[in-house]
């Protein structure tokens, strides 16, 4: 995996996000989920070539986007740490949005996993786990009791929703059903706390373990399970915190 050199001096500290964290952002309507990464990506790479931070305009020509939809992307990557903005149209990568970018045409588990990191704190996924306090509900009521009294369209919150799973904070059923992993399998129905069920005991699923396939935890070797279930400990403690806080 590459790393950036020191002279890329952009690359900012995660903690330095600024008042783009504070508010409640959403993914722009007008492309997909994957389109929304890509350009988030293509900013991160503008800038690793040593050029410094780069303008909304300048990663949407490198994308072949509008504007104003790089703006916004840039916008949501700023929400979630991927990106910190360092004028009015103008972004650098974090250091955990460079890794993530690197890892994610290498190994997307880890990707995800970074990208979990990244998104625990933001206030789209706060906003979430207090909607799913009571339990799971379908993908559809989440997105749309998270974009209920926001401006855009509603596809903005199905987004949202989407890049929850992507980034593990949320879990999703093959029938389309979303929970927080302490309500979806923290405790039974008499309230004691049970571990997390066996990927192999839902082989079946389409929808697998946070989000992963049977067949994509097969093909991981022994050193990338052990990080796996390292890192998805302290996701599931990360995401536990912060439901007990609402």
């Amino acid at each position: 995996m590459h790393t950036p050199s020191d002279r890329t001096s952009f690359l900012v500290d995660e903690q330095q996000c600024g008042d783009q964290c504070q508010q409640l952002v959403f993914p722009p309507d007008r492309v997909s989920v994957p389109r929304q990464r890509d350009t988030i990506a293509g900013a991160i790479l503008r800038g690793g070539s040593g050029l410094g931070p780069v303008t909304t305009s300048q990663a949407a020509e490198m994308v072949g986007v509008r504007t104003d939809t790089a703006s916004e992307c840039m916008r949501w990557g700023g929400s979630v740490k991927l990106l910190v903005r360092t004028s009015r149209s103008t972004y650098a990568a974090t250091r955990d949005g460079w890794t993530f970018t690197q890892l994610w045409s290498t190994d997307q588990v880890q990707a995800r996993l970074l990208l979990n990191r990244c998104m625990r704190d933001s206030l789209i996924t706060r906003k979430a786990l207090q909607v799913l306090a009571d339990g799971p509900m379908h993908q559809d009521a989440l997105a749309k009791r998270l974009h209920q009294g926001q401006p855009g369209k509603a596809r903005r919150g199905i987004y949202a929703v989407e890049w929850l799973v992507l980034g593990l904070v949320l879990e999703r059923d093959h029938e389309g059903h979303v929970s927080a992993p302490e309500t979806h399998h923290g405790r039974d129905r008499h309230g004691t706390r049970v571990p997390p069920p066996a990927a192999s005991s839902r082989l079946t699923h389409t929808e697998l373990f946070y989000g992963m396939t049977a067949e994509e935890m097969e093909r991981l070797s022994d050193d990338q399970y052990e990080r796996v279930l390292a890192n998805l400990t302290e996701a599931f403690k990360s995401t536990r915190l912060l439901s007990t806080q609402h």
